[in-house]
């Protein structure tokens, strides 16, 4: 019903009640209720908010750093009047302030903008958690920060996943590190335990420790890496300069070091004097305060030890899991070295047997033929034709001789043919090694020997040759340059790509039958081998490089690429020179 429709006294009545309701609020107590009844709303609805965030939040004063207000989230409990973020937060008597932990509260001071940092908080349990702070100002009239705001994020739990990530890259990492000297068939068994003590000290941070080999003979534990750790506690071998713990009539090891040996197991103690293998310090012996020690085992057989000492903090059980990986590492290598010397000693037992069958034969021409027929699938012709021209062929003995050494080797084989049937890769390497062998023969180099997937080749012996130099460095440009057309035969048969690196060097080499009366080969020594197999490890896929000495001895008949100095294990800085062709003769050759 419209306004004109009512009565007239009841539109006079209404008019009253409505001055009388603006009278009312026109009070001053009244505007004061409603005011304070709106503040408490509001109060209510911010407590809500605040209570509703997952996270801690809190509100500090500027000047004497008290905690004005928290959320539940911050978990302090009832807040203790006065209480200070330091105090609470921190668990100390001062504010903050290092570089590690800076205080929010003091860069806003000076800066006015908010801040992000991170810092290590402690519950009110005192348990440490990473947090990452997000401050912001609060300022008054005059523009000065009087408060700031806080919103804190616990990532604790992300810094535990990234510390773990971590730890295992470096595990990892140790691992990858300690392979190839751990599969190289030149390592000896110190180069294995050195490699296998260098990585476990580094993962734990131990001071001191030592890898040793169980002798399948005597079962005496053989520590081939002495430290100052063990002075005055083992006899040396004068043979192997080792430390032996022997193995005692009742079949144990004595002592807190061989308790793992004794029951297998692997343990660590970061309180020694307590453990019940402990029998006191022998004199000359470093204290063990704390002890990890890892039994090395090839299936049931225990093959080796790696025990690790007096690290500055406690050891872990992560820790005694990496040293257990790097274990399995190095019981695969024993395996490995074990393997090579059954092989080794059946291939001097055969060559035994192939020698004394060829001194019975030699004095006839059907005793030549086969020495001829023996040695040539892995000598070349002149080497087998030397030794039979001369009647003292046979024995002991050399010259030193100017020669030229190429080192060739393939690059990354191993990773190239994982996955595939040994047959396939009997057959990548052989043709390989059958083109490799046909040009080196073209160019009168004398093969010493097949190392895997590399070749050891000197010229300059047998025979006399004055251009011993220029041949070698001609071979490697021609092996180089059938590489094109092997990887294209390899791709059409579904073989992979290979990449082969040179190194030339040259210099006076013992040359001559060169081993004992019962297993010797024709062959060569000397310093200017090693440095060829250093620069061929400075080599990178497709390239050749030669030494100064060689580079000299050829000069203004090169073409020389790239031009460096680099140190090489056991020689020293050396330059390095790429050869990428030779004048005139390399056209000529591929013409």
């Amino acid at each position: 019903m419209e306004d004109k429709d009512k009565p007239k006294g009841q539109l006079v009545r209404e008019l009253v009640e409505m001055r009388q309701r603006v009278a009312e609020l026109e009070k001053p107590q009244t505007r004061l209720n409603w005011t304070e009844e709106l503040m408490e709303q509001h109060s209510v609805c911010n407590n809500l908010i605040l209570e509703s965030l997952p996270n801690a939040f809190y509100v500090i004063d500027a000047f004497d750093y008290t905690i004005k207000v928290a959320n539940s989230a911050a978990k302090f409990g009832q807040l203790p009047k006065g209480a200070t973020c330091y105090a609470l937060t921190h668990k100390t008597d001062r504010p903050c302030g290092s570089a590690e932990h800076p205080c929010p509260l003091e860069e806003i001071r000076e800066t006015k903008r908010p801040v992000r940092v991170e810092h290590l908080h402690y519950d009110k349990n005192g348990n440490p958690r990473n947090v990452e702070i997000h401050a912001f100002p609060v300022f008054d009239n005059e523009e000065n920060v009087s408060q700031i705001v806080e919103y804190v994020l616990d990532i604790t739990e992300r810094r535990q996943a990234e510390e773990a990530l971590k730890w295992e890259l470096a595990v990892n990492s140790a691992l990858s590190e300690s392979y190839k000297p751990l599969v190289s068939p030149w390592a000896s068994i110190e180069d294995m335990t050195n490699t296998i003590l260098d990585k476990a000290k580094g993962l734990t941070g131990s001071k001191h420790g030592y890898v040793s080999s169980v002798d399948p003979n005597t079962g005496d534990n053989i520590g081939h890496t002495l430290t100052e750790m063990f002075k005055g506690q083992c006899s040396v071998s004068e043979e192997n300069k080792g430390i032996t713990f022997p193995r005692g009539k009742d079949g144990l090891y004595s002592g807190l070091c061989g308790y793992s040996l004794n029951t297998l197991e692997a343990f660590f103690t970061n309180s020694p004097e307590t453990h019940t293998a402990k029998k006191g310090i022998p004199g000359g012996h470093i204290p063990i305060e704390r002890l990890l020690s890892m039994p090395v085992m090839l299936g049931k057989e225990l093959v080796g030890q790696i025990a690790l000492a007096n690290k500055d903090t406690d050891y872990t059980e992560r820790e005694l899991e990496a040293i257990r990986r790097l274990a399995q590492f190095y019981a695969l290598a024993i395996q490995r070295k074990r393997v090579e010397d059954a092989v080794q000693k059946a291939r001097d037992e055969l060559e035994k047997r192939v020698e004394e069958r060829t001194a019975e034969l030699q004095k006839s021409y059907k005793e030549r033929a086969f020495i001829r027929e023996t040695f040539g699938a892995y000598l070349s012709g002149e080497v087998v034709t030397e030794i039979l021209a001369s009647p003292e062929g046979v024995k002991l003995g050399g010259e030193m001789r100017e020669m030229t050494v190429l080192v060739s080797d393939l690059c990354g084989f191993t990773s190239a043919t994982e996955g595939m049937e040994a047959p396939q890769v009997v057959e990548l390497i052989n043709r390989y090694l059958e083109k490799m062998t046909d040009i080196i023969v073209s160019h009168e180099g004398t093969i010493d020997e097949f190392t895997g997937d590399g070749i050891l080749v000197f010229f300059g012996a047998p025979r006399l040759l004055s251009d011993h130099t220029r041949r070698a460095v001609l071979c490697a440009l021609e092996m180089q340059e059938s590489m094109k057309e092997l990887n294209n035969e390899n791709l059409s048969m579904g073989l992979p790509r290979l990449e082969m690196r040179i190194g030339i060097n040259c210099g006076k080499l013992v040359v001559g039958n060169i081993g004992s009366e019962k297993r010797k080969k024709y062959g060569a020594v000397g310093r200017p081998i090693i440095a060829a197999f250093r620069l061929e490890e400075k080599t990178r896929p497709g390239e050749i490089v030669i030494s100064q000495t060689v580079k000299e001895r050829l000069g203004n008949e090169l073409q020389i690429g790239s031009t460096w100095s680099d140190s090489l294990k056991g020689i020293g800085n050396t330059a390095i020179y790429q050869v990428i062709g030779m004048k005139g003769e390399l056209r000529a050759a591929h013409a």
